[in-house]
């Protein structure tokens, strides 16, 4: 099938409200799809293959059952593209607000409630006009190291996004997991210079993923910290891999990383209980995890959904936040976000 043909069909499904989800793994050229083939809501099964899409607070678990969906693979044509980006200016309404809700976390470091805490916000940018194809083509062609997606329930709305970030791996019993976090801006020419604060953010998240997995490996290996491009935006990255104890499996594994301190805090509940407090808004699937788990090749492979935005009712609601630590300056983490945000309001261009 040719990605045009693919698209034609996610077109169809969308105009008739059918449920489906399509996505593009990092470095990979071939685009897979699943259309399903009723409109129910559906809940995943123990060990149910299919795609799924989990909230931050784990109190939603949806899925896109491969038993009850058409699925379809094309590979991304040759076609020449380049990202059209947006060119306006974003609004700084919540400037204040955003910058107020980091001073608290501040102090509440200071206290020594927690060491780390991630906060964020959403944005929304009302759309003139919306294609369907046209979005799904950008967000594919785009940002190729990233993992690319397109979910849609008559329910939900859409969500998509293009996220760097792997919550776990598994083939069999082995595994993958990375820690990411501290952000600068991406030059060509020049590497980034990390400062204390991106620093020990990124080390909060390292230690914290290597004390939660090893009890639950046989074998743990753990890389050098090196430095990961994402569009416009470098990280620093940890990169673990291993092998699971026999009794063990993929669900308890998943249940002892999310929420990682890359998109909650540490340590953890309390992380967690400031942010549900004190932000303000419902996260919604927007830092929970998605993806393909495939329980007949024992494959799974799900990512936390950052870089990602919400369209519903001729609406975007963008979502991005940062790591909160006892280094962090209040102007430049709103800076951090501005410059998140545009990651998917480049994809978005044509249709502001």
């Amino acid at each position: 099938m040719t990605f045009k043909d693919l698209i034609q069909h996610l077109d169809e499904a969308f105009k008739a409200q059918m449920p489906f989800a399509v996505y593009c793994l990092p470095d990979q050229e071939e685009v897979v799809a699943m259309i399903q083939k009723d409109r129910e809501l559906h809940i995943p099964k123990a060990k149910e293959s299919g795609f799924l899409m989990t909230s931050f607070l784990t109190d939603r678990h949806l899925i896109i059952p491969l038993e009850n969906s058409a699925h379809y693979t094309a590979e991304l044509n040759e076609d020449a593209f380049e990202l059209e980006e947006f060119d306006g200016s974003l609004n700084k309404l919540d400037q204040s607000e955003y910058q107020e809700l980091i001073e608290k976390a501040l102090d509440a470091i200071e206290q020594e409630r927690f060491s780390k805490v991630v906060l964020s916000r959403k944005y929304e940018q009302s759309l003139t006009r919306f294609d369907l194809g046209a979005l799904v083509v950008r967000l594919m062609r785009s940002y190729k190291n990233t993992m690319r997606y397109l979910w849609y329930h008559p329910e939900t709305g859409i969500w998509c996004g293009a996220t760097p970030e792997v919550l776990i791996e598994v083939w069999g019993n082995t595994f993958k997991t990375m820690a990411l976090a501290g952000t600068k801006p991406f030059h060509e020419i020049h590497s980034p210079q990390w400062t204390a604060k991106e620093l020990a953010e990124q080390r909060y998240v390292k230690d914290a993923i290597g004390d939660r997995i090893s009890k639950y490996t046989s074998l743990l290996k753990v890389s050098k910290t090196e430095n990961h491009r994402a569009g416009k935006l470098v990280h620093l990255k940890t990169r673990f891999s291993g092998v699971m104890h026999k009794q063990k499996n993929i669900d308890e594994m998943i249940d002892v990383l999310h929420p990682t301190p890359a998109i909650c805090g540490t340590p953890t509940k309390i992380a967690k209980e400031f942010i549900v407090s004190n932000e303000g808004y419902d996260r919604s699937f927007y830092t929970g995890y998605l993806g393909p788990r495939c329980q007949l090749s024992k494959e799974t492979k799900l990512f936390v959904n950052l870089r990602c935005m919400h369209i519903d009712q001729g609406v975007g609601t963008l979502y991005a936040g940062g790591g909160i630590t006892d280094g962090s300056v209040p102007k430049d983490e709103w800076e951090e976000t501005q410059t998140k945000l545009k990651t998917m309001l480049d994809v978005l261009a044509p249709f502001l």
